[in-house]
């Protein structure tokens, strides 16, 4: 994956910014609230999406509570550098991001893919049927996923957008003709914004939307100030996997994907072409082996 100039111009960055370093107390961590930053995926203050979810719930099962301190993409690592926060989750392992920290266990895979308007009657199979679209994602996504990379290869027009239901807006009214993301964080930011009665969608309430997977992203961690948290976090997190607990939460986001975007291919894997949207991202005559 080509992310070095993302790499080296996040360590200058970083370099830049001016953070303190905390005493590190040996021994167990007692119960208290800790502060997480996190990527702002729902709006300028919520978190959407299972992530959070998986990490309040892993949190509390080792007794503490947890509150999200958001930001937009790629600047909640800085936030935590900076000192103001405990924790930063959606952190890329597959990138050697110089996060003064410890590294907790993987807790998410995002699984990614192609938000379109089903009236347009696109079918999304891989990274060439993007050709000549008009395609929106969330900020940093180039630099981060190499699929997006390939993408802006194809693509008639690539725009990256911090706000997702921006990105929603756009494709709603027929600015863009696709959002890339993941599909579990995009069906829980278009239920938001019906709930709240969003404008862009009240006149397009008719809309069918689809979703095409892609690609299942590399994993992401949290990286914790305290190395002791970590160890807790690692521990919760391992008794709820073998719970079962953290599937379930999965499993319920996948069903609000399946019946916010009715398509015969979604997230869960289940339908006609997933296998091979999910073993080939890429067009076979583009000679470049998908993702891990």
């Amino acid at each position: 994956m080509q992310a070095k100039p993302f790499h080296h111009a996040m360590r200058t960055v970083i370099a830049l910014a001016v953070f303190s370093v905390l005493a590190l107390e040996p021994g167990r961590v007692a119960a208290h609230d800790i502060v997480v930053a996190a990527w702002n995926t729902g709006s300028d203050t919520e978190v959407a999406g299972p992530e959070a979810d998986i990490i309040r719930h892993v949190m509390e099962r080792c007794g503490h509570g947890v509150r999200f301190a958001t930001f937009p993409f790629t600047r909640h690592w800085i936030a935590f550098l900076q000192g103001t926060v405990d924790a930063v989750a959606t952190v890329p392992g597959h990138l050697d991001l110089p996060l003064t920290g410890t590294e907790a266990f993987s807790h998410i895979h995002f699984e990614n893919g192609v938000l379109v308007r089903a009236e347009d009657g696109l079918q999304i199979d891989w990274i060439e049927d993007l050709r000549g679209l008009r395609v929106a994602s969330f900020a940093g996504a180039r630099n981060l996923l190499s699929e997006v990379a390939a993408i802006t290869e194809v693509a008639e027009s690539y725009v990256e957008i911090a706000d997702i239901s921006e990105q929603i807006a756009l494709l709603v009214t027929g600015r863009v003709d696709a959002v890339y993301g993941d599909g579990r964080i995009l069906a829980e930011v278009v239920h938001m914004m019906r709930g709240r009665a969003s404008d862009r969608l009240r006149s397009n309430a008719g809309l069918q939307l689809r979703f095409f997977p892609i690609a299942r992203s590399p994993p992401f961690h949290l990286v914790f100030r305290d190395p002791q948290m970590a160890h807790d976090f690692n521990h919760c997190l391992m008794n709820a996997r073998l719970a079962g607990e953290i599937a379930a939460i999965l499993a319920g986001y996948d069903e609000q994907q399946a019946a916010m975007f009715p398509t015969p291919c979604n997230a869960t894997g289940q339908g006609v072409g997933c296998e091979a949207a999910h073993s080939s991202w890429l067009s076979p005559a583009a000679g470049v082996s998908p993702a891990p």
